[in-house]
């Protein structure tokens, strides 16, 4: 389900929280606006105890959005001119990422504000820390995250970049070097996300992690994965003798699968090798 369901439908983060239970029917990937806010979120209070946050994001126009000023019974902010207004308006990130993180439940609050631009929005993450730790600490977490566990999944750039050079970028979200610090116990995390490319990334990674959880397999490559998908087809490593061989775990991603070959068999009704 790519939206944030109204029940009790787990709702899944890779990298964070995605564990799927086996008879599980339907998860949800939420909303990029949840998949932006939950790295910051489980760094922070992994790695120093999130006591209380505050979320704010500058949110690139939506598709919801007029282009000239109109009416609304419901909300008079969100029908106003996309193309030259800033929007105040409410978001529910921060409750679903409590619900993807239990132990951030009523600790996280958050709004938006409706930018005139048309891709890339910024999130920044203001928490109240039960450890104390400087800013470059912080920096170092993030660093540390996006090369371990969220490798492939979290961006971090060094460089003073805007939001049009993040257009296309695929990991969500990524760190930037504009972060402040009030003291060792208060900071603000900032970052970029790209909610069209970025979230449809995310999307297809929680799909690549299906297969492997209901085989009872451990995710070893997610990013790899999530490219095997992508392509729709079957790949084969070619060893050093140039004898083909099955990928890792390349049994479980195609067992459903049934396509083609060139005399019109199935795949799927071939002996598999090393049966």
């Amino acid at each position: 389900m790519t939206g944030q369901p109204r029940d009790d439908t787990p709702m899944l983060f890779v990298g964070v929280n995605d564990a799927i239970d086996r008879g599980q029917e339907i998860a949800s990937n939420v909303l990029c606006a949840k998949n932006r806010l939950a790295p910051p979120a489980e760094i922070a209070h992994e790695r120093f105890g999130a006591v209380e946050g505050l979320m704010a994001t500058a949110r690139a126009t939506m598709a919801s959005q007029q282009t000239a000023d109109g009416a609304s019974l419901k909300e008079w902010r969100g029908v106003r001119g996309a193309t030259w207004e800033i929007v105040p308006s409410a978001t529910r990130a921060a409750k679903a990422v409590e619900k993807g993180i239990p132990a951030l439940n009523g600790r996280l609050a958050g709004m938006a504000f409706r930018v005139p631009t048309p891709h890339v929005s910024v999130v920044d993450l203001a928490a109240r820390l039960e450890r104390p730790a400087a800013y470059e600490q912080l920096r170092a977490a993030t660093d540390a995250a996006s090369e371990g566990k969220l490798n492939g999944l979290l961006g971090r750039t060094e460089g003073e970049v805007v939001s049009s050079e993040m257009n296309g970028v695929a990991p969500m979200p990524v760190f930037v070097k504009a972060g402040i610090s009030l003291n060792d116990r208060f900071a603000k995390l900032a970052s970029w996300y790209d909610d069209g490319t970025g979230y449809s990334h995310k999307v297809l990674e929680l799909v690549a992690l299906i297969p492997a959880h209901r085989s009872g397999c451990r995710r070893e490559n997610s990013k790899r994965k999530q490219q095997r998908v992508w392509r729709g087809r079957r790949e084969r490593n070619v060893n050093k003798k140039g004898k083909n061989v099955c990928a890792s775990n390349e049994s479980h991603l195609n067992a459903k699968r049934s396509f083609k070959n060139k005399d019109h068999t199935l795949v799927a009704d071939l002996p598999q090798r090393g049966g």
